[in-house]
């Protein structure tokens, strides 16, 4: 093998590890964001849940002194 064909071929396998190295990072802080989205979007969904409870209540308590009115 020539000195130049290794050389060309182990500069090729460099760049290739470098751009698996690269890719994996960005996979990896996509994965964090997706994780910070999620946890986002489980917190809002609990106050989402809490809220209708609380208008849930208040609904019987309107419907409890329509009553008593009428």
């Amino acid at each position: 093998m020539r000195r130049s064909t290794f050389l060309e071929q182990l500069i090729e396998s460099i760049g290739i590890v470098l751009n698996t190295l690269q890719a994996n990072a960005r996979t990896e802080e996509l994965l964090k964001q997706s994780q910070s989205l999620t946890q986002e979007l489980q917190n809002g969904q609990l106050e989402l849940q809490a809220t209708n409870q609380r208008l849930e209540q208040q609904a019987r308590s309107l419907q409890v002194s329509e009553e008593r009115l009428r």
